[in-house]
């Protein structure tokens, strides 16, 4: 008895049960068992049981033949063919085996470029794991398989496998009657995701107005455990590096490691924008007062100090610029002067301060003559007509 049923899609299995071959098939349609074999569904299943090896939906077929033929690859990527593809794969065949092994392999990807079997006919068996066995039916071991077309639109065969392990196998089965245009499945192997690791957090001042900036960082890290030569990685971040980051906060950039298997790794870091900062302007601190005696003849002497003190709260030492004008090691004239010295920090923020600069008379210089007279100046009981200093600045006062 067969029930009405919603299933788009087919899906067959095929058991062996003592002498009895059972096809268990998720349908819509009711009549997929015909005599000889004997239908019966239940919870949205429908089976066709036939005796022996015979498969089918009319247990018309059989699918031992004793010969066994084994294709084995170990390459990171390979192609897997039915029999003769692409011409037809023949008839009566049993124990087609491709067996892939790769040491290192975490995964194998299979894309399936063209498939087209008999449905309910020809298999494709697959697993992952060394073959389970060389004279079983799979189909007794409830093993996963392909069947139809993958250009059918009832019938739907994936565009993609991916078996775990380092081996995978597949067998392919045909029964005796119509030949199967056959497969092509290409594969590569999967390794262990690549170790991504993220630069540190980057924190970047925005422009005025806090508008945002750009911001830079190094490439990530890239190790892996399959594949230790860094060559062999490609790295990339999201956003990329250099990049504007609008306003103000907290940016997640993701950076991704991929390898030449197909794996990849990714990790996550920061960008954050902060205000614009407000400029505390430098503290400079001058020298105390530097005097120097004028050469001869009062034409003033050169005066040097050393350089003011100069600190920012905002900046490193080495950001600030120090300066004096006129510099230190200038000439200055007899009297009283001054240099203004600047600290300046890389924002442009200043402070001054003065360095006061005293030049006094030259006591050695003297006059030929007693400017106040002979008989108003005679220190020390000198006479008239000894040698005096002119102290010009003092109004020519008359000292020895």
């Amino acid at each position: 008895m067969c029930n009405m049923m919603s299933w788009r899609n087919v899906l067959v299995f095929v058991f062996l049960i003592g002498e009895v071959s059972v096809v268990l098939a998720q349908t819509d349609r009711c009549d997929i068992c015909a005599p000889p074999s004997t239908c019966a569904s239940s919870s949205g299943q429908v089976l066709c049981i036939c005796q022996g090896l015979a498969v089918g939906e009319t247990c018309e077929d059989e699918l031992f033949v004793p010969d066994t033929i084994v294709n084995r690859q170990n390459g990171t990527s390979g192609t897997i063919l039915s029999p003769n593809y692409p011409q037809s794969s023949g008839n009566g065949i049993r124990y087609f085996y491709h067996i892939i092994q790769v040491p290192g392999a975490v995964r194998i990807r299979f894309q399936i470029n063209f498939f087209c079997t008999e449905l309910n006919k020809d298999f494709l068996f697959y697993g992952s794991g060394k073959n389970p066995s060389l004279d079983v039916f799979p189909g007794n071991l409830g093993i996963p398989f392909l069947h139809g077309c993958n250009n059918d639109t009832e019938f739907v065969v994936p565009d993609e496998l991916e078996l775990e392990g380092d081996s995978v196998w597949f067998r392919f089965d045909a029964d005796r009657n119509i030949e199967s245009p056959g497969f092509n499945i290409t594969y590569n192997i999967v390794g262990n995701a690549p170790i991504a690791i993220c630069p540190n957090p980057v924190v970047v001042e925005s422009l005025q107005n806090d508008v945002g900036n750009i911001a830079t960082w190094a490439n990530p890290t890239c190790t892996g455990i399959d594949q230790p030569d860094p060559s062999i990685f490609q790295s990339s971040c999201n956003p990329e590096t250099g990049g504007f980051f609008s306003g103000l906060g907290s940016n997640d950039v993701t950076c991704t490691c991929a390898d030449n298997l197909g794996s990849s790794g990714d990790c996550t870091f920061t960008v954050t924008i902060i205000p614009f900062p407000v400029n505390n302007r430098p503290v400079i601190a001058c020298p105390g007062e530097v005097r120097a005696v004028s050469r001869p003849n009062n034409v003033g002497n050169i005066a040097s100090w050393t350089l003011p003190t100069c600190t920012d709260i905002d900046q490193s030492p080495n950001s600030l610029q120090i300066s004096c004008q006129p510099p230190s090691g200038s000439l200055f004239p007899l009297g009283r002067n001054a240099a203004v010295c600047t600290c300046t920090d890389d924002r442009g923020g200043t402070s001054t301060c003065n360095v006061r600069v005293t030049i006094t008379e030259d006591p050695s210089t003297v006059c030929d003559s007693n400017p106040c007279g002979a008989d108003e100046c005679r220190p020390n009981g000198r006479t008239t007509g000894a040698l005096y200093t002119c102290h010009q600045l003092m109004g020519n006062e008359c000292q020895p």
